[in-house]
């Protein structure tokens, strides 16, 4: 059956069906992290909630720990369960730091016992335990069938994994953050310390990544823990001798008084959807709330809960646990080293914890740093083995067309023939810019004179092909009525449009388009050509008479550039390796171009890289041939050249002075690419929709 099927469901015969609002399906941590929240809320005090375990929680089955500052608000419910708490910690140079950040251990039952005694005040709340053997939509909810018997919720908030969660965790190239703990008392308390060692790594690695992890919780007792990341969880016998030895070494005789065990996922793209009109929600691990790369989870668990309060006061949609995709980046490399090198895990960690200070270390553990934060971090690493992870991790994926590949590299190499051929002054500014109009000729200009192919109908005829013309030469008279009318209000609002036109074409090229990105990244682009050439950006814009716009940036030009510089490095969080070669191709069309003049830095950009894509998205989109597209271009690339002609032929006197041809020129481009802009959007958003 369709699990998004939603049907009226009858009782099976013999069997009753008990009614409720909300249904829990795991009583572990986020389930009674959810709970807790309900039963607080004075708004749920009349709700009917069952909750489904088929075993019951009442002891340490397991221990959470979680690190906050002192005004994060968010976790003051959880630091409240918590049984100890550190803000000392063993480095792995064996340095004792202290941080602003405190550390907190709590005990699994410390939250089974609280909720449990929340419930009991909440006549409302059923307790199953048994197994829920299915789960199904309909007209009053979700129908939840157990061995015995059968219930419905409006809403159910489920723990367990789906079948493709399965088969995930299942494969071999899964990594498991695997441990076993002892709780210690130690004979000679004189041994006794009182930091926090996160990772210990001097013991046997064995082939994998594996460290000590020390809990102090008074002067003679302590938990002792040795952790694994690797695709084989560790045996007892192989932890019974490494953790003998360590606590041997570090504090003399003990005794063991409990041990504990257990093993994380970690795991990218473990994460299930809710089912779409917001029924059934995930919860905890199957929700994503384990981080990949460390395991910790309470928090997370804690914090999604509230938020599910919170929306459900407010009648809202139900959130979900998300990531930014910078930081699954990031994650997602680190694991395929883990995988595949497992030996480099204890050089990454290591320099972590010895070049980074504990502060901010677990911002970038929360998710919680800026990209100028990470930076610093990052390079503290052994930057040859994530470069190395990045080429392995994508080679396999990689589909470059070798074509499109060469045409890059020829693309490449013209770029730097022609800035040998101005700097070692083979050809004059002036003859370079006459060169680079052939840009213009192909595919500058027919690259913008398919709009009238890019309706549904793909051609236009009689009526339609007159209401087209007309609407193109309307929008182009207000470009140029705008013009007129303030200089500089119509080179600024040339310049937005053509960031919007130029950044959706090379994001959309890359996979990563969203509509404020294309604004900023076009913007970026064409600021780094402007702006590194401040002086003739200057002169430029005196002639087209905006002064008052090159008042406003001129003073500001190096800061500009340099944001704008940064701003292009910003794909690669998220750019595939796929078209990596078409992004750094932009890069080094933008760098050469800092080497010419402004017109054919200008020139060679919106020609071999903008037109030119653009030209190839409509031949991919389309399905045609160049030359097909060609002859359909013809008519209205005519169209333009005859337009541009026929400016220079009424203004004679251009002739005699070519520099006061500049402003007309950029008129001329500002008023037939405005309607470009339009269509070529529309176009995009028609057969995108389409997908």
């Amino acid at each position: 059956m369709n699990k998004n099927k939603v049907e009226s469901i009858l009782p099976e015969q013999g069997k009753n069906i008990a009614i409720y609002d909300y249904a829990i399906i795991g009583a572990g941590g986020a389930g009674m992290c959810l709970l807790m929240q309900l039963l607080k809320r004075p708004f749920f005090k009349d709700k009917r909630i069952v909750v489904f375990e088929p075993e019951a929680k009442t002891t340490d089955d397991k221990t959470w720990c979680f690190w906050s500052l002192p005004e994060d608000k968010a976790e003051e419910e959880l630091i409240a369960l918590a049984d100890c708490h550190w803000d000392k910690f063993r480095t792995t140079s064996g340095r004792v730091v202290q941080s602003s950040y405190q550390y907190h251990h709590l005990p699994s039952s410390v939250l089974y016992n609280t909720v449990h005694q929340l419930a009991a005040g909440h006549a409302a709340v059923n307790w199953v335990g048994e197994k829920v053997m299915s789960t199904k939509l309909c007209m009053d909810g979700v129908l939840l069938k157990t061995a015995e018997k059968q219930y419905t919720a409006a809403i159910i908030f489920d723990s367990r994994f789906n079948e493709k969660q399965v088969t995930l965790l299942r494969s071999p190239a899964t990594i498991w953050q695997s441990f076993i703990g002892w709780k210690i008392k130690l004979n000679n308390v004189d041994y006794g310390r009182d930091a926090v060692s996160l990772m210990d790594f001097n013991i046997a690695q064995h082939g994998n990544t594996q460290f000590i992890y020390y809990l102090p919780f008074d002067k003679q007792e302590a938990l002792v823990e040795l952790t694994r990341f690797g695709k084989h969880a560790i045996e007892e016998h192989e932890a019974e001798e490494l953790i003998a030895a360590w606590i041997t070494e570090h504090f003399g005789t003990y005794e063991r008084l409990h041990t504990e065990e257990g093993k994380i996922p970690m795991v990218q793209g473990l994460k299930r959807e809710a089912i779409p009109n917001g029924r059934i929600v995930p919860i905890g691990t199957a929700a994503g709330a384990v981080k990949s790369t460390t395991g910790y989870a309470i928090k997370n668990m804690h914090r999604h809960a509230t938020q599910m309060a919170d929306a459900l006061e407010r009648n809202q949609s139900l959130p979900s646990i998300d990531q930014e995709q910078r930081f699954a980046f990031y994650d997602d490399l680190l694991l395929h080293i883990l995988r595949n090198k497992p030996e480099k895990g204890k050089q990454i960690f290591e320099q972590l914890f010895q070049r980074n200070i504990m502060d901010r270390i677990f911002r970038f553990l929360d998710e919680r740093t800026t990209v100028i934060e990470e930076l610093p971090m990052l390079f503290s690493l052994p930057v040859k083995a994530f470069l190395s992870a990045l080429y392995e991790k994508h080679r396999l994926q990689t589909t470059l067309s070798s074509s499109n590949v060469n045409v890059a590299v020829n693309i490449g190499l013209l770029m730097f023939l022609t800035v040998g051929l101005y700097q070692f002054e083979v050809i004059s500014s002036q003859q370079l810019t006459y060169l680079m109009l052939i840009g213009l000729i192909f595919p500058g200009i027919p690259h913008g004179a398919m709009d009238h192919y890019l309706g549904k109908g793909k051609s236009l005829k009689g009526m339609a092909l007159i209401q087209f013309v007309g609407k193109y030469l309307g929008v182009m008279a207000l470009v140029i009525l705008l013009w007129s009318w303030n200089a500089s209000l119509g080179v600024s609002i040339f310049i937005l449009y053509s960031a919007w036109h130029f950044g959706e074409t090379d994001l959309r090229e890359w996979g990563i388009f969203n509509r404020v990105g294309a604004v900023v990244f076009g913007l970026a682009a064409l600021s780094v050509i402007l702006f590194s050439h401040s002086q003739e950006l200057g002169e430029m814009l005196y002639l087209l008479k905006a002064e008052s716009l090159a008042n406003l940036t001129l003073p500001y030009s190096h800061v500009l550039l340099t944001g704008s510089c940064m701003i292009m490095l910003l794909p690669l969080l998220r750019i595939k390796l796929s078209v990596i070669y078409s992004y750094l191709l932009l890069l080094l069309i933008l760098l050469m171009g800092s080497f010419l003049p402004l017109i054919p830095a200008f020139l060679w950009y919106f020609a071999a890289w903008h037109s030119f894509l653009g030209w190839l998205h409509i031949k991919k989109i389309s399905g045609d041939t160049h030359v097909s597209l060609i002859k359909k271009s013809l008519p209205f690339s005519l169209g333009a050249f005859a337009l541009f002609l026929g400016l220079y032929l009424l203004l004679p006197e251009l002739a005699v002075d070519a520099t006061s041809f500049i402003p007309y020129i950029f008129i001329f481009l500002a008023a037939i690419s405005a309607p470009h802009v339009l269509f070529m959007h529309l176009y995009y958003e028609h057969n995108h929709s389409k997908k």
